[in-house]
């Protein structure tokens, strides 16, 4: 499991990213390092992409305020 800030535009962040995560009230959010992208037209759907990483089609996971 790994930290992200849920400020940050990363694959852990992302709406389209299907890995197991969990945001937390300190502002940062505990994923799994890797999970599966869903973003259509994404270079990376359907591939398994690091939590870190990030893409052009990012889109704020909707459980971020």
């Amino acid at each position: 499991m790994t930290y992200s800030l849920k400020s940050v535009r990363v694959c852990a962040t992302c709406q389209y990213w299907l890995g197991a995560r969990e945001l937390r009230e300190s502002g940062y959010i505990l994923h799994d390092n890797e999970g599966i992208c869903s973003a259509a037209g994404s270079i990376y759907k359907g591939k398994t992409v690091r939590g870190g990483q990030s893409c052009t089609h990012w889109q704020k996971w909707i459980f971020i305020k």
